[in-house]
C-alpha cells in the first residue's frame, strides 16, 4: 500500500468512505420500513349484515404510515440519497396514497 501511495488518498478514501457508509445507512432504514409492513394486519369487519366491510384496529396502522413518512421525507431531504432518490421517491408516494 505504501508502494501505490494510498497514504497520499488517505483523506479521499476516508472521504468516500463516509458518504458509502451514510448511504448504506439510509439504504437499510428503507429496508426497515418495508420489512416492517409485512408484519401489520388490515383486520376488516362485516358492517350490520350489508356486505360491506370496514377495517377495524386501525390505529397502529396509522402510527406506522404517519411515523414512515415522516422518516421518509427526512430521507428524501438527505444529501446522500443522491443515487437511490427514485426508489425513495417511490416508496414515499406509496405511502402517501395509502
Amino acid at each position: 500500500m505504501v508502494k501505490i501511495g494510498v497514504h497520499d488518498i488517505i483523506d479521499e478514501i476516508s472521504e468516500v468512505s463516509d458518504i458509502a457508509t451514510r448511504e448504506k445507512k439510509l439504504e437499510e432504514q428503507i429496508v426497515k420500513m418495508l420489512a416492517e409492513w409485512k408484519h401489520l394486519k388490515f383486520d376488516v369487519q362485516d358492517y350490520k349484515d350489508s356486505q360491506t366491510y370496514m377495517l377495524v384496529g386501525i390505529q397502529p396502522i396509522w402510527e406506522t404510515l404517519d411515523e414512515h413518512i415522516q422518516k421518509t421525507i427526512l430521507i428524501e431531504s438527505s444529501p446522500y440519497v443522491k443515487y437511490q432518490i427514485a426508489d425513495v421517491r417511490s416508496w414515499k408516494n406509496t405511502l402517501i396514497r395509502m
